[in-house]
């Protein structure tokens, strides 16, 4: 409907919902070939940058669950957090 208008602004880069659509077909796919099945967590190590948005919508369009890790975690309570959610697929 309105693919033609910017939907993302991350500094100076901008995307359009068209773009953004694309890239997010585009992760789900990479997800889906990578094995990912209906229900599987993927979690997701990422600041608050276009990709965790992307992430979002992919992941969910794949038929996963997204867990996003905080990136603030130190390393030991991220290794445990992700451990505890049994995910078969890290994106960093």
């Amino acid at each position: 409907m309105h693919a033609g208008r910017v939907g993302v602004v991350y500094g100076r880069r901008r995307f359009t919902y068209g773009e953004l659509g694309l890239r997010v077909r585009k992760l789900a796919t990479a997800l889906r070939r990578a094995g990912l099945r209906r229900g599987d967590r993927v979690a997701f190590l990422a600041p608050n940058v276009p990709a965790l948005l992307e992430a979002h919508f992919g992941v969910a369009l794949a038929g996963g669950v997204l867990v996003a890790i905080n990136t603030r975690l130190n390393g030991r309570r991220s290794r445990l957090h992700s451990r505890a959610l049994w995910q078969p697929l890290v994106v960093r």
